[in-house]
């Protein structure tokens, strides 16, 4: 009988022991998947702004593009203005005049 007891015992010692681990490991697992979920959480978020961000980049590199055309047909359409020196020379013989007071 006292073996029995005795053995009865150390099998309740050791059932107590791995109950103790699992409650542990339990508080473990469960504080590790809330961890997950924040972080999951956080990642939808962040995804969010990313896809945003990834939107107006697009955006302001189209507008570029567009752009850059406009400045293409600009320069093709730019002339040349060349200045005709004589009436240049017409009109600041004549303000010179003008401000010696002849007419």
């Amino acid at each position: 009988m006292k073996f029995l007891k005795w053995v009865l015992g150390i099998l309740a010692t050791i059932g107590g022991g791995f109950l103790l681990l699992a409650k542990k490991s339990n508080k473990k697992v469960n504080s590790i998947k809330d961890e997950l979920k924040q972080n999951e959480k956080k990642l939808k978020t962040v995804n969010t702004l990313l896809k945003d961000k990834e939107k107006y980049s697009k955006e302001i590199q189209d507008a570029l593009v567009d752009k850059k055309e406009e400045l293409k047909k600009l320069e093709k359409s730019k002339t040349v203005v060349k200045s005709d020196n004589k009436n240049v020379k017409k009109a600041n013989s004549r303000l010179k005049n003008i401000g010696k007071g002849k007419k």
